[in-house]
């Protein structure tokens, strides 16, 4: 009966089977392998937000310089009106 009870507690054995030494080694080099790949990625994303960053500031730039050079046209368009209506108004118009 005390036979039965010691084969159910645990116990640590000082031996190691190649099997586990295997497995370990291969679960390290996945391990690695897989570390490299996202770090790889890591660049490479961190790479493409640097340009996309580059291309919205040019982007933004370019927006601002249209919007310069339709504001001046509008100006422009504002003091021919001006022009035309001081024109029109040096006239006498005909009433009714």
């Amino acid at each position: 009966m005390a036979d039965i009870e010691d084969r159910r507690h645990w116990h640590l054995d000082k031996k190691v089977n190649l099997s586990h030494m295997v497995a370990t080694l291969g679960l390290a080099f996945a391990l690695f392998t897989w570390a490299n790949t996202v770090e790889r990625r890591i660049d490479a994303n961190s790479l493409g937000i640097i340009h996309s960053k580059e291309l919205v500031e040019l982007e933004n730039r370019n927006v601002k310089a249209a919007v310069n050079r339709v504001v001046a046209k509008v100006d422009q368009v504002n003091d021919k009106l001006d022009k035309l209506i001081e024109a029109n108004t040096s006239y006498p118009t005909r009433g009714k």
